[in-house]
């Protein structure tokens, strides 16, 4: 189940301030099922914000397309290469979509996929290589689209993303998040999110 939580406006000005941040992002991560025409694949769907592509490097590794998620009439994917091969995606076919399924937040148990998951569909833009389990289940999409797929207002979050400056003291910007964060959340850098 997923962990996500709302914040405020005000702690989000604050985290902004904090000194050594260069860059914050918005994620909301879910499981999900994905098809494209007889393909079909679990994975990790990914949403994220305008700011995501400024707290990392993964516009550098993609292979085929750009980093453009959305724009005014659709949402478009961005696909690790291992998941990509599996769903067998033709980047020249404007008119198929890749359906996405996500489980229905309390929802009695009925019969059919659309009875459990909530569906909608994103247009295949993009592919991305970085590691093979990145590349084996990530769709990254618009925060938007998954927080609506997801049932979610769009303050919930699973998690935010922050990238500091190259000299700055990590630990010490650690302690200055944890000093105004809910005790019911963490603080971890990247090697402790991959443990």
């Amino acid at each position: 189940k997923n962990k996500d939580f709302s914040y405020s406006d005000s702690f989000f000005i604050k985290l902004n301030n904090v000194e050594g941040i260069v860059s914050v992002s918005k994620v909301y991560e879910t499981k999900a099922y994905f098809k494209y025409m007889d393909k079909e694949s679990v994975g990790l769907l990914k949403g994220v914000d305008v700011n995501y592509f400024k707290t990392n490097s993964l516009a550098k590794y993609i292979l085929h397309g750009d980093s453009l998620l959305e724009d005014e009439s659709n949402s478009y994917s961005l696909i690790g290469i291992a998941l990509n091969d599996k769903l067998n995606i033709n980047y020249q076919n404007k008119f198929e979509s890749l359906s996405v399924y996500v489980p229905k937040t309390n929802t009695s148990v009925g019969l059919g996929l659309n009875s459990t998951f909530e569906v909608n569909y994103l247009t295949p833009r993009s592919v991305f290589s970085v590691y093979q389990e990145f590349d084996d289940k990530y769709v990254i999409a618009p925060l938007s689209f998954v927080q609506y797929i997801s049932n979610k207002e769009d303050n919930y979050v699973t998690g935010l993303e922050i990238k500091t400056m190259n000299d700055a003291n990590t630990d010490l910007i650690k302690d200055r998040i944890k000093d105004f964060l809910p005790s019911s959340l963490e603080v971890v850098d990247r090697l402790e999110s991959n443990e």
